[in-house]
């Protein structure tokens, strides 16, 4: 192994083991891996949930939780037709490609296929699009996900700033006050006076979860190193699909839902390159053929190459984080303008709202 060899494996076991040491020890994996938002009337930060599930709750608050994987702004059939877009794109692209007029017998599924980094972040993108649709099916049917249209404004005698011990716990009180004018939508949780409770991620959902940033963060990554470094003489719609049009479900699915973006996923995000890095050095020490040519180790300028990779993966990550902030931020905004008198609107969680204990939560 030559010194360029050398340093390019020693950049990305470095870059590697610095992410991993640093997620590590971030809160969200150290206690429990679950990690929601917090929003109160001053200030927002990141909070982290017990084992059981549950925190403090000392002053308003919204957190996120498994139900908004499900529950966007659009409604829960609305996003399932969305996910269901996504998955269908997948495979109207695998069989553009591989059967479509345009296909030819060297652009068959072989081996050759597996070898693109494109194929494996494109592979990954159907397989949570496919989660994606199977858990919101489920929670359809399961009726985990509820919405009511309430509408209700702030009132003199019932002023929405008051604190949560203050507020009608069950909704037949909120239904039976007189205090309450019916004029915009509630977001109705299931709690007790001194606890929010949450539903914690189940495995599948984490995975979808991780999944769904994984594959966001390395479509931005791959478009980018594609429209930048590659030729592309003879487009074919397939090729724009992998390399741009597959960013578009992917920004509506964040934005429209709530996906947690959490920086403890970012050893996440170059994990899964890195591995095919390792993949493709395999390959080329044994057949001798490099993938992307600009990443050929034995080329002193590879490592420059190398380097800018690691950063736009990063830039990527950050790119999707800031997407997901803003979006909070978004939340917080509609929040404030609920609380001084204006209406927005907004969802109920719960199994059973009507017979629940229930208290009001901004956003």
């Amino acid at each position: 192994m030559g010194l360029s060899e050398f340093l390019v494996v020693l950049t990305v076991l470095t870059v590697n083991l610095l992410l991993l040491c640093s997620s590590t020890s971030h809160p969200s994996v150290r206690q429990h891996r679950a990690c929601w938002y917090h929003f109160s009337s001053n200030e927002s930060s990141e909070i982290v949930a017990d084992g059981r599930g549950e925190h403090n709750a000392t002053d308003t608050c919204y957190s996120i939780d498994s139900l908004d994987l499900y529950r966007g702004c659009l409604g829960t059939v609305a996003l399932f037709l969305l996910r269901i877009l996504t998955l269908s794109l997948f495979a109207a692209a695998l069989v553009w490609e591989h059967l479509g007029p345009a296909c030819c017998a060297s652009r068959g599924l072989s081996w050759n296929w597996f070898t693109y980094f494109t194929n494996w972040t494109f592979t990954l993108y159907g397989a949570q699009a496919l989660l994606g649709c199977y858990t919101t099916f489920k929670a359809l049917r399961s009726g985990s996900v509820y919405q009511l249209e309430l509408k209700v404004c702030e009132d003199e005698e019932f002023p929405i700033r008051q604190e949560p011990a203050e507020r009608p716990w069950r909704m037949d009180q909120l239904l039976s006050s007189s205090t309450s004018r019916v004029q915009g939508v509630l977001h109705l949780r299931s709690a007790s006076k001194q606890r929010w409770q949450h539903k914690m991620f189940t495995p599948t959902e984490r995975l979808f979860s991780l999944l769904f940033v994984v594959v966001f963060c390395n479509s931005i990554t791959v478009t980018l190193f594609y429209w930048v470094l590659c030729s592309y003489q003879n487009l074919k719609l397939d090729n724009i699909v992998r390399h741009g049009g597959d960013l578009v479900p992917l920004f509506l699915d964040l934005m429209a839902s709530r996906h947690p973006v959490s920086s403890s996923h970012v050893q996440w995000v170059v994990a899964f390159p890195s591995v095919y890095l390792v993949f493709m050095w395999g390959l080329a020490s044994s057949t001798g053929r490099w993938v992307y040519g600009e990443l050929d180790w034995s080329k002193p300028i590879s490592l420059v190459y190398y380097l800018a990779l690691v950063l736009l993966m990063l830039f990527s990550f950050g790119t999707v984080y800031l997407l997901a902030r803003c979006r909070e931020w978004y939340h917080k905004f509609i929040n404030h303008r609920s609380q001084n008198g204006l209406c927005s609107i907004k969802n109920v969680a719960g199994r059973h709202p009507h017979e629940e204990e229930a208290s009001f939560l901004p956003a």
